[in-house]
């Protein structure tokens, strides 16, 4: 059998193409706009084996960080209030019959 190794990253900034207000206890829009969505780094490891009688097992970890910007916490918070970083870990194993 023959193994291949594959990484991957990538980043993403998110920007809104109009100012997204954020909004008080009632819903009413309320501060200043902000057009800073945040920032995603996303890296990714495969590991593959292969046979003589075809395509085996391949385990993958995959993983990123999302840093809320001004506008991000604008749409969820109501305010420009820090949010904190949202991180995903997972991983997968894929075998095709």
């Amino acid at each position: 059998p023959t193994k291949s190794f594959g990484t991957g990253a990538s980043y993403t900034y998110l920007r809104a193409t109009t100012p997204v207000t954020g909004f008080d206890a009632n819903g009413r829009p309320s501060g200043p706009g902000a057009s800073d969505l945040g920032q995603e780094v996303d890296l990714h490891a495969t590991y593959a084996i292969h046979t003589e009688a075809g395509p085996g097992p391949v385990l993958g970890l995959y993983g990123g960080v999302f840093l809320p910007g001004q506008a991000a916490s604008n749409l969820i918070l109501g305010s420009s209030v820090a949010t904190e970083p949202a991180w995903e870990l997972k991983s997968t194993l894929v075998m095709k019959f």
